[in-house]
């Protein structure tokens, strides 16, 4: 590899190593935005099954 930079220039790792570190950068702040959008959904179920009087049978519960 060191040759081949020798031979046609150090640009094309530095692009390379460019998207890693980017790559690198990026994927903490999916995480973050992603966890986010989960507590967000659970907090909106939470709250919309506090309210709701349900009759029937739901899923996975069981009858006694």
């Amino acid at each position: 590899m060191f040759e081949y930079s020798q031979a046609n220039g150090f640009s094309t790792m530095n692009y390379i190593f460019g998207g890693l570190s980017l790559l690198i950068i990026l994927q903490p702040i999916d995480i973050l935005i992603r966890e986010k959008q989960l507590r967000n959904q659970k907090s909106l179920d939470s709250k919309s099954k506090k309210g709701m009087n349900l009759d029937g049978i739901d899923v996975g519960e069981t009858v006694l």
